[in-house]
């Protein structure tokens, strides 16, 4: 985990720092990708680390004035790395940094790099979107739509979709999307003008995007959007409504980088836990002692302080609650 110190590690029951209280490893860390089997390269205020995760220690690098990393991206023996100067290049097998891209990005401030199968690294920055063609050695832009009115064009994420079909575009102002073979960008509506902070695929192909506003879950299929955000009453809620990372792993389970610490959305698929005050919309509780479906679908749940009645999706927008002594 890259925080605000420096980086940490969770071995599933303990929280370990890897950065000493003075000197360049205790910087705020953005990003990171695996060079090797064991090494880590991170990126941070302080420039570029390299962390051997197996040695447990840090690898000296040549980094030359390269600070302010924003964004990593690797693409086989190279590393792109997008500082708030400039983009780099880091050849692996030899170690070495190299200037790129410096009169052809929309914005010397690089913010976020993807990359797609047909060997197209694209570019993020605070006032555009580029790209680059690995095959042909050749830099171009990407015209984004009007942003609100804003002055810049800031991309804040980007993420190519597992199907190769869409680039998703997270900015200042919302979420974009560029079709990969038609070469068109479209908003994606219901996202307001959030900052959309991270974009990651989770195992049923929907997209969770983390935003200064919560997490939102965007079911391209239908089209749907789902918005998540913190609740004070519910102890497993959101921990905080700023979502700068976010994480899928191998067996489906959402990890969150919040303001105030990591969420973890358990991928339990079989169960779902759903508090009463999401039901009703109010902190008062009711133990259940029996439940019913009704013929059109909702439910009549009857318990110690009363009988509610909630539709199917048991959200709070058509709910009656018969509390006891009411009459």
């Amino acid at each position: 985990m890259g925080t605000g110190g420096g980086l940490c590690s969770y071995d599933g029951y303990n929280i370990r720092d890897h950065y000493s209280a003075s000197g360049n490893t205790s910087t705020r860390i953005y990003c990171g990708t695996m060079i090797s089997d064991a090494v880590l390269m991170l990126g941070g205020d302080l420039g570029v680390l390299l962390y051997d995760t197996v040695a447990d220690k840090y690898i000296p690098i040549d980094g030359g004035e390269i600070a302010n990393v924003r964004s990593i991206c690797r693409t086989g023996d190279t590393v792109w790395v997008g500082t708030l100067d400039g983009l780099y290049t880091y050849r692996i097998a030899e170690g070495r940094f190299a200037a790129a891209g410096k009169d052809s990005l929309p914005h010397r401030a690089v913010y976020s790099l993807a990359y797609s199968d047909d060997g197209i690294v694209f570019i993020g920055t605070y006032d555009g979107l580029g790209k680059y063609d690995t095959g042909t050695g050749a830099y171009g832009n990407i015209a984004m739509p009007a942003m609100g009115g804003r002055n810049n064009q800031f991309v804040n994420s980007l993420l190519v979709d597992n199907a190769g079909e869409w680039l998703w575009i997270g900015t200042e102002n919302g979420l974009y999307r560029y079709g990969l073979g038609s070469g068109e960008v479209a908003e994606i509506p219901g996202f307001g003008s959030n900052s959309v902070k991270s974009l990651v695929e989770d195992a049923a192909g929907n997209l969770v995007i983390g935003t200064d506003d919560g997490l939102y879950i965007y079911e391209p299929s239908n089209q749907g959007v789902r918005h998540i955000v913190h609740n004070s009453r519910d102890g497993s809620s959101l921990v905080n409504n700023i979502v700068w990372g976010v994480l899928c792993e191998r067996d489906g389970n959402i990890w969150l980088g919040t303001d105030s610490g990591v969420s973890l959305a358990p991928n339990t698929g079989a169960s779902r836990f759903v508090p009463v005050s999401d039901i009703t919309g109010v902190g008062d509780g009711n133990k259940f002692y029996a439940i019913l479906r009704g013929s059109r679908g909702g439910l009549w749940l009857g318990g110690s302080n009363g009988l509610i009645y909630t539709d199917a999706d048991m959200s709070p927008r058509n709910v009656r609650w018969y509390r006891m002594g009411d009459k």
